[in-house]
């Protein structure tokens, strides 16, 4: 019986090992830290009869909310491409890992020999120690007078004022993460990043009038713009914290897509028409659902950064869509919009060439002329992005 149970024990502690390595895929559609937000979206989404369930990711203290557990990669992402077409969660995306917490208990059996009893062992006579021989006062000298210790500096205070920017989702009230930049006047070009949701020092502004103007940039979400005055700050927003710190805590819109699905993983390389590795499982998943439904019809849209005209690496004779080869790819001057109708093209060949009809395809080169963030944030690489517009055909 004894036997067994360890084989049982390390039979778990292997499967244990295996999870927590590879991991399932979820598809997931939400993450709160909140339990009740957890709840309520598991809810919603079991009225649009998903198989919606939650659990504790312990890594990130989060409940995941996921409505797919799978060890099958394409059908997480098939399904994935599925629900941000079909469903109101086009932020949905795949988590590969562990969800929860597996505890393998130590078994107890009554079987176990009793610990062996200790023995008095026979206590060997000793040699008497020599007598110390005493050996007369070393003269010691005076010591000398040590000075006394200087007293510590006070700690600098941080220069300027303390600010906390919180976003946070107007619908859900959690914490949204994002990024929020300062700048002197309306008219100022130069602005200051900062993390959301955390303390910042802001130094006081060159301009006569200490007027700031505060952006929000978060993915997902409609930025937000406020004017306030760096001395007396006094936005409805607005409340002092208990370090004496402005709070101010902006509540942040989702973006309305309607039926676009915009891609988590599908990137290009910079300035090229080679697209990333990874985009490869997105674009399956949506490959898949085509050919499930093969009276759906997509159009793309692509989109870069800035208006610009620029050199760009393009394919060239290679037919590797996910790879740069120098001896095979060209490099050509192109104008914004002929450069997102190269990409555009390249998704399309690469959906046609797993199996996707070609006559279901469009493609809407958009240039630079939609960005979802300033061409000079610290986000305007996210400029450059597929989204795709799904048409249901019967």
């Amino acid at each position: 019986m004894k036997r067994f149970l360890i084989a049982c024990l390390f039979t778990l502690a292997a499967a244990y090992a295996d999870a927590q390595t590879t991991g399932n895929y979820y598809v997931v559609i939400g993450a709160f830290r909140i339990h009740d937000n957890a709840i309520r979206l598991t809810e919603q989404a079991a009225k649009l009869n998903l198989m919606a369930d939650y659990a504790l990711n312990s890594r990130e203290t989060f409940h995941f909310v996921y409505v797919l557990q799978t060890n099958d990669r394409a059908r997480a992402y098939s399904f994935l491409i599925k629900i941000k077409a079909t469903t109101p969660f086009k932020d949905a995306w795949v988590y590969q890992g562990v969800l929860g917490q597996l505890t393998v208990a130590t078994p107890k059996t009554d079987n176990e020999p009793p610990a062996p009893e200790l023995q008095p062992q026979p206590v060997e006579p000793q040699p008497e120690a020599p007598k110390p021989v005493v050996q007369p006062d070393p003269i010691v000298a005076p010591k000398e007078t040590q000075p006394e210790p200087k007293p510590e500096k006070p700690a600098v205070k941080p220069e300027g004022k303390a600010f906390i920017f919180n976003l946070i989702d107007a619908k859900t009230k959690e914490p949204v993460v994002g990024e929020v930049q300062i700048l002197e006047g309306a008219r100022a070009t130069q602005y200051q990043a900062f993390r959301s949701n955390a303390p910042v020092q802001l130094k006081t502004p060159k301009n006569a009038d200490g007027v700031l103007v505060l952006s929000t940039i978060a993915p997902g979400y409609k930025g937000e713009t406020r004017t306030f005055t760096y001395q007396a700050p006094n936005l409805p927003e607005g409340k002092v914290g208990p370090n004496d710190e402005y709070v101010i805590d902006l509540e942040l819109e989702r973006v309305s897509r309607g039926d676009y699905v915009e891609f988590n993983e599908v990137r290009f390389f910079g300035n090229a028409v080679v697209l990333q590795p990874e985009s490869r499982n997105e674009l399956d998943g949506l490959a898949e659902l085509m050919k499930e439904n093969p009276n759906y019809k997509i159009d793309i849209h692509a989109h870069c950064n800035g208006k610009q005209e620029r050199e760009v690496t393009t394919l060239g004779t290679s037919t590797d869509f996910f790879a740069i080869d120098p001896t095979k790819n060209k490099k050509v001057r192109l104008s914004a919009k002929q450069f997102t109708q190269q990409r555009g093209e390249v998704v399309k060949s690469y959906l046609v060439s797993q199996g996707v009809t070609a006559k279901n395809i469009t493609i809407t080169a958009e240039g630079g002329r939609v960005p979802i963030y300033p061409n000079n944030s610290t986000l305007a690489g996210r400029n450059d992005r597929i989204e795709i517009q799904i048409k249901k055909g019967k």
